[in-house]
């Protein structure tokens, strides 16, 4: 996780908090708020981090794009950034479950009092929901289940894990680097075997995993795990 004074994070001040507890793990959310002075409520950007569903965390700066903060700053935005439950610990189910439960902490008394305390107020009427890659799967989920949000972005989101790209060995390797099969399954194996919650991943052995699972056409079957959907060919629902 960065620091608070990590240079794209330049002009953006830092809160962190939890918004939902699974089994005694807490899924922490980070709150940045721009440092010019600004009269009023804030316009809020919901932003979901990418990492395949499997890996990364909300400050994981290889992923956080400058494009973000300087949006923020530019517009006095308050940017909310969560974390949530990842696979294979989880199922994809429980993730969606993390960004429903999300969207009713951000319009609870609870953030309304934390910005307070920060001289700090919410505008719940204007919103943007971003992310990239499965953040951007995210978002795009949150803004069709929620028509109240003001505008959506995604940046290249998988929007469809039952698709052949997902599901199909890749003849192009990801970064021209080829992962050992066996890897997904001893990582499937040993986390199931844990038992624990995870939803904050930065070890690069994670990242590999990720990257075995899109090279082999693995990540559509991890992602239908758990919903009914496995095997069945057809995509999954998100919203």
């Amino acid at each position: 996780m960065a620091p608070p004074s990590h240079p794209k994070l330049a002009g953006l001040d830092l809160i962190q908090t939890t918004y939902k507890t699974v089994a005694s793990h807490s899924i922490r959310t980070d709150i940045l708020i721009p440092q010019n002075q600004h009269t009023g409520k804030r316009p809020i950007i919901i932003r979901f981090h990418g990492g395949g569903l499997v890996t990364a965390d909300s400050l994981y700066m290889d992923f956080w794009p400058q494009w973000l903060t300087d949006l923020a700053i530019e517009t006095n935005a308050i940017i909310l950034s969560p974390n949530y439950r990842l696979l294979p610990s989880a199922t994809s189910t429980q993730i969606y479950e993390d960004v429903e439960d999300f969207w009713a902490w951000v319009h609870s008394p609870a953030l309304a009092d934390l910005l307070a305390a920060h001289g700090a107020e919410a505008d719940l009427a204007r919103i943007l929901s971003a992310g990239e890659s499965a953040g951007g799967l995210l978002s795009i989920a949150l803004a069709l289940a929620h028509p109240e949000i003001r505008a959506c972005t995604a940046a290249y989101p998988c929007v469809d894990l039952a698709a052949e790209a997902f599901n199909a060995p890749r003849e192009v390797l990801p970064f021209g680097i080829s992962q050992d099969k066996g890897l997904i399954e001893k990582t499937i194996e040993d986390v199931l075997k844990a038992g624990v919650v995870e939803s904050s991943i930065e070890e690069h052995e994670r990242l590999v995993f990720m990257l075995a699972l899109v090279q082999h056409g693995a990540l559509g079957g991890l992602y239908e795990r758990g919903t009914g959907g496995e095997g069945e060919g057809g995509a999954i629902s998100c919203c």
